[in-house]
């Protein structure tokens, strides 16, 4: 089954689901409930603190990060940003980097 990549310079939620679908088999709509159960899932564990391994995709983890002092681009005023969490994602290795693109380059 050959499917026609959906030609954006970013994807989005609708672009994923669109994509899916004739892959899993299964309708958009049904495929759409699966993705929103996927992330609540992930939402609440973020908000759990935890962090999330998808092999292959990369990891989801939750940081603390500290207060400081910046200037608000809008006012241009100082002013402080309180500490809180983050959430950061560190892509797996072949997700960004084909090792195969490399194969050959410096023979």
């Amino acid at each position: 089954m050959s499917i026609n990549p959906i030609k954006t310079r970013s994807m989005n939620k609708r672009n994923m689901i669109i994509e899916a679908a004739p892959v899993c088999g299964y309708s958009q709509a049904t495929v759409q409930k699966c993705f929103d159960a996927m992330l609540d899932s992930m939402k609440r564990a973020v908000k759990r603190g935890e962090s999330i391994q998808i092999n292959g995709f990369g990891t989801f983890t939750v940081v603390e990060r500290t207060g400081y002092w910046g200037v608000d681009p809008q006012t241009k005023k100082k002013r402080y940003y309180p500490p809180g969490k983050k959430v950061r994602f560190k892509g797996a290795v072949g997700l960004t980097h084909d090792d195969d693109d490399d194969k050959g380059q410096n023979s």
